[in-house]
């Protein structure tokens, strides 16, 4: 136990009226906690911006470049995503390059275990609105990480770059709160020219009237 009256040239037990002059009752101690809350607060606030700012939604096309008449499967996938319940996606394209074939949901928001629907996309030619969302009997969160939410077939139909844009994704939790996503788009396929076939010199004589 430290003696306050050992020694007089140090004191470590000061007095209470040299503690009111100083101002600083107990600071040695309040201070580091004030800081180390703040950095703590500051940490989780930088990692919640930087999850959201990882989420993200882009197009992926196969094959990349396909003959004109040939189709084209685009792939709308989400990387980094958290707990989503469900999705509305609006694809653009120009009609006169690209013809709608097919859609089909993915794999990723159905990874849950929650049960899903997908709705019939609707819209118009060369600009089609996807969507699904997904429902538990008990308390489930939705699908987070990476992975393809719907794809879409579509026939190509003349040749030159064509381009797909990602002109809307919305994502939904559970409760239907929306989730923060950056967009990635458009994606751009390149057409290539149909072969020419050339035939025989002797074919083409021999098909002369």
């Amino acid at each position: 136990m430290t003696n306050c009256n050992q020694s007089k040239s140090f004191n470590p037990c000061p007095t209470r009226s040299a503690a009111r002059r100083t101002g600083r009752v107990g600071s040695r101690r309040i201070v580091p906690h004030l800081a180390l809350v703040s950095a703590f607060a500051l940490i989780l606030g930088v990692s919640v911006i930087a999850r959201a700012q990882s989420a993200s939604g882009r197009l992926e096309a196969s094959p990349p470049a396909p003959r004109a008449g040939e189709d084209v499967t685009v792939d709308v996938r989400v990387d980094g995503v958290e707990s989503v319940a469900a999705f509305q996606a609006t694809l653009q394209w120009d009609p006169a390059e690209l013809s709608f074939s097919e859609g089909a949901l993915g794999e990723f928001l159905g990874a849950s275990g929650r049960n899903v629907t997908f709705v019939p996309p609707f819209g118009e030619p060369g600009r089609l609105t996807f969507a699904a969302f997904s429902e538990s009997e008990t308390p489930r969160p939705g699908a987070s990480g990476s992975g393809v939410l719907f794809s879409v077939r579509l026939r190509t139909l003349r040749a030159g770059d064509v381009s797909i844009a990602l002109e809307e994704l919305l994502l939904s939790d559970p409760n239907n709160a929306p989730l923060p996503l950056n967009v990635v788009s458009p994606a751009v396929v390149r057409v290539q020219a149909p072969p020419t076939i050339y035939l025989p010199i002797g074919l083409r004589t021999a098909a002369l009237p």
